[in-house]
């Protein structure tokens, strides 16, 4: 992620460490959404995994931190937002071109799918989310009791 605010010259030590810190949240939240979905999650197409879920949830609703830290670091919240949705090629997108890889802009963009059909199907999505965490409980008793 480039930090905007911490490459310029005349920004004083503390501006440039909060910048680079907000930027890393940012590329942690990138790299959470990034995560690969696994079968449960591409059959039922939508986000069960919770830090994948939130990552999403932070980077794409309106109203989160994440709208601010991006104002905070030189960028626009919708900037990258559009570099994470869009076809284009990465070395297009150079702010966030060394964040994610185009597999993960990929998945991104699977996951960002998912989180409007879980927008738009809230009881379904209730009941996916139940249905997973009774499987996750069940691998784990079977993990414990081998």
């Amino acid at each position: 992620m480039i930090d905007l605010v911490a490459t310029r010259a005349n920004v004083d030590a503390q501006t440039k460490a909060c910048a680079r810190l907000l930027a890393a949240v940012i590329s942690t939240a990138i790299k959470d959404a990034a995560e690969h979905p696994n079968s449960t999650e591409k059959s039922c197409e939508f986000n069960l995994r919770a830090s994948a879920d939130k990552a999403i949830r932070w980077l794409f609703e309106p109203n989160t931190p994440f709208v601010a830290y991006s104002r905070l670091i030189g960028m626009e919240a919708q900037a990258i937002r559009d570099a994470l949705l869009s076809n284009r090629p990465l070395h297009q997108a150079r702010a966030v071109q060394a964040t994610f890889s185009d597999q993960d802009r990929r998945i991104i963009q699977v996951r960002y799918r998912w989180f409007l059909n879980g927008k738009q199907n809230p009881g379904r999505l209730a009941e996916m989310i139940e249905k997973y965490k009774g499987k996750e409980k069940e691998e784990e008793e079977d993990v414990q009791s081998n």
